[in-house]
């Protein structure tokens, strides 16, 4: 048999055995005039879409932007038909309108419903001649006087425009409370059209706001965003707060004075889990602790600033995060963690229904910055299914877990933890591994080897092509494993 049919038979045998990824979420998006080229590749990890108020992006991302991210131009407070023309002409892809910019704020487009009403015309004009669908216009409360509670702007809005003119409403939050932001939502659910939550952040003074609590406000938002069928899409304000990275109200996703560099908010809006609800991981799989598909008081934090993996910061009495998990038989498996923590802690395992599988203490690692790994056992039944960990005791942290099998009643070859990262690679792949002795094989998607070594922890992966490469990792006490790596 010639070379490159074994190679290639080698390719389809790692291919079959490959783990991909989450989808990235079609909701997420970001309000932001987005000034350099550089910040789209890193934004576009975890951010689908993106507009400016505008009805062009900006002149550093005009030619490349739509290799990363789709853009949504804006009829601000009237339309530019000439301008959306020559978008439309370039981007035919372009599918939705959003109509005017906080009509009942005075120092926003500042129109009343009459006065909305008279220009809509040629909104609907332009719409109808592009194939455009058209978002209605963006409320919040208000200063425009008569019209500060933004129901009755659009209760009024739509006596004089037929509301079957627009495909969705479009929202603006500012709330520091999630179950607010909620509530406010909940309100628009009444015209019976898809929601578009078009800013927000965590943004009310006096209100004891911190970077801390814009972290933990953000992803219990996207949680709650990203669960609820009637939000079809969201946007965070902004890319870059005005005053830099630090400034109020601490909601910069890059970093001011860098071009494509993430800020600590930015790595948990980009990074965090899309709620895949189609995606199930396996067992060997090495599960980042922030992909849950859904959770109760889930902080998180980034592991350092490059690799764009995130950990469970302060897991702490009855906080629960929920995975899906396809377990491929009946069995007893061991569920391995990543963790830190001072007094050690309690973690019950629960099934589908919130009935507990197992419970099991997790002894202290001497701190949380210490990590260390902690296993235990539990009885799985086989299917794919959603597993909720929940703890029962201190606060720990949390970096990622793995469920492996046992073989004759003992963890194993099998039990090899492993874990790449960044992904995906621009430079240098770490490896992470308990493992001493091991041999990495890196094959392209021709299934010709490009890297071969052994007991190597840091790939320079400079020299390699943009694209997807299959990664085998082969311990000498353990069982191979295959995973798909990106270089960008």
């Amino acid at each position: 048999m010639k070379l490159s049919k074994i190679l290639l038979i080698i390719f389809i045998i790692f291919l079959g055995n490959i783990t991909f990824a989450q989808e990235r979420s079609f909701k997420r998006g970001l309000a932001y005039n987005i000034p350099y080229a550089e910040d789209l590749p890193t934004l576009s990890k975890g951010i689908s879409w993106f507009y400016n108020w505008g009805i062009n992006p900006g002149l550093q991302v005009a030619n490349v932007f739509d290799q990363y991210m789709e853009y949504i131009p804006m009829a601000w407070n009237g339309v530019n038909a000439d301008g959306l023309r020559t978008f439309k002409a370039k981007h035919p892809e372009c599918q939705y309108l959003l109509a005017f910019n906080e009509p009942n704020l005075t120092d926003q487009a500042n129109m009343t419903p009459t006065q909305a009403a008279a220009k809509w015309p040629a909104v609907k004009a332009i719409a109808q001649e592009l194939g455009l669908k058209i978002i209605s216009p963006a409320m919040n409360y208000g200063t425009l006087a008569g019209y500060s509670d933004p129901i009755v702007w659009l209760d009024e809005f739509f006596t004089l425009v037929p509301l079957s003119d627009v495909d969705g409403i479009a929202v603006h939050c500012y709330m520091n409370n999630v179950s607010a932001l909620e509530s406010f939502i909940n309100r628009f659910k009444k015209y019976n059209k898809p929601i578009w939550l078009t800013e927000f952040c965590a943004y009310e003074q006096n209100q004891g706001l911190t970077p801390d609590k814009q972290k933990d406000f953000m992803v219990e938002a996207v949680t709650y965003l990203e669960n609820d069928p009637d939000v079809f899409r969201y946007s965070w304000f902004i890319g870059r707060n005005g005053g830099g990275d630090n400034a109020f109200p601490y909601n910069s996703l890059l970093t001011k004075n860098d071009r494509g560099v993430l800020t600590e908010l930015g790595d948990i809006y980009v990074n965090m889990s899309s709620f895949d609800k189609n995606f199930y991981y396996s067992v060997e799989d090495t599960i980042q602790a922030e992909k849950f598909t859904d959770s109760h008081s889930a902080s998180l934090r980034r592991v350092d600033a490059t690799s764009g993996n995130l950990y469970l910061n302060d897991f702490y009495f009855k906080d629960w995060v929920s995975y899906q998990i396809n377990i491929p038989e009946n069995k007893e498996y061991t569920l391995s963690f990543k963790v830190a923590c001072v007094d050690g802690t309690v973690l019950q395992i629960l099934d589908s229904s919130g009935n507990m599988l197992t419970s099991s203490e997790i002894s202290s690692t001497g701190g949380l910055s210490n990590w260390d790994i902690r296993t235990m056992k539990v009885n799985l039944s086989s299917g794919k299914q959603q597993i909720t960990i929940k703890s029962m005791g201190e606060g720990c942290n949390v970096d990622w877990l793995t469920f492996k099998e046992i073989t004759n009643g003992t963890a194993s070859a099998e039990t090899s933890l492993l874990r790449l990262f960044p992904l995906p690679v621009k430079d240098n792949l770490n490896v992470e591994t308990n493992e001493e002795n091991f041999e990495i094989t890196v094959f392209n998607m021709q299934g010709v080897c490009i890297y071969q070594h052994s007991n190597q922890k840091i790939i320079d992966t400079k020299s390699w092509l943009k694209g997807m490469y299959l990664f085998q990792f082969l311990p000498k006490s353990g069982r191979k494993q295959c995973l798909k790596i990106i270089k960008n």
